[in-house]
């Protein structure tokens, strides 16, 4: 049984991931993962609005322990509805995206092809100055 102050803790970091929802945890990047951590894991049609929990150990069967649902999507499986499905976890569920680790992808790799931008310049001027350019 959790102590009071540890309930209210958890209440806190639930509340505070519910509102901003940061880096995914560690644990559910896999299937395994999301088994050891006993997360439930709900898909959702986006198309019919069905919903259920998803077979974790199914899946890891199907597709082994390494299978990660973050982005995945899938057919609904609601006969004549033919929409797609997401998956969420958690309770409040949370989607299972990895927005911000894409958006810093993304930041990542503009900083990258601005430093090369940059570097190709210095050395233009480098060259006509006689300097050692930048490896």
């Amino acid at each position: 049984m959790l102590s009071v102050s540890k309930a209210v803790d958890a209440d806190w970091r639930t509340s505070l991931m519910a509102k901003n929802p940061a880096y995914l945890p560690a644990h559910v990047w896999t299937v395994a993962g999301l088994i050891d951590a006993q997360e439930r894991v709900i898909w959702s049609c986006r198309k019919c609005g069905a919903w259920a929990q998803a077979d974790l150990l199914a899946i890891q069967r199907a597709k082994g322990p390494d299978y990660s649902l973050v982005d995945r999507t899938s057919r609904c499986r609601v006969e004549g509805c033919g929409g797609t499905v997401g998956f969420h976890y958690g309770s409040p569920a949370r989607p299972l995206k990895a927005l911000r680790e894409r958006q810093a992808a993304i930041q990542g790799q503009k900083e990258r092809e601005e430093m090369a931008r940059a570097k190709a310049a210095y050395n233009e001027v480098a060259r006509r100055l006689k300097f050692p350019p930048l490896p």
